[in-house]
């Protein structure tokens, strides 16, 4: 899925990153992939509206971030997700083992990869 818009706001007092796939202020689902990690995306279409990342600098420090358990969540939804989390742009902020979906990392991009088309 391409995303032709990406912002990103780091509040460095918290350590906070937000990231925000095309249109700010559009509203979807939240889903937390990690205790720290959170998905926003529209349930409808499945697209990426934009990741927050808490303790982002610890985050992307750490080898391997287990993802919270995608079973539990309505019958539609873990494809739509594993999809997403596999899919551009959500791909330039973490890498996830699509053969598992246990475990990713979070990818500190650089300014390149952000904005690639």
């Amino acid at each position: 899925m391409r995303t032709d818009r990406i912002t990103l706001h780091y509040q460095r007092e918290d350590d906070i990153l937000y990231v925000t796939f095309g249109q700010e202020g559009r509203k979807g689902m939240g889903l937390n992939l990690h205790n720290n990690i959170l998905l926003r995306f529209d349930r409808h279409t499945g697209e990426p509206l934009g990741m927050t990342f808490i303790d982002y600098s610890k985050l992307k420090a750490l080898a391997s971030v287990p993802l919270n358990d995608l079973s539990n969540l309505p019958d539609d939804l873990p494809k739509t997700v594993r999809q997403i989390l596999l899919s551009d742009p959500v791909c330039r902020f973490i890498e996830i083992d699509p053969s598992t979906f246990s475990h990713f990392s979070v990818v500190n991009p650089s300014m390149e990869r952000v904005i690639a088309a």
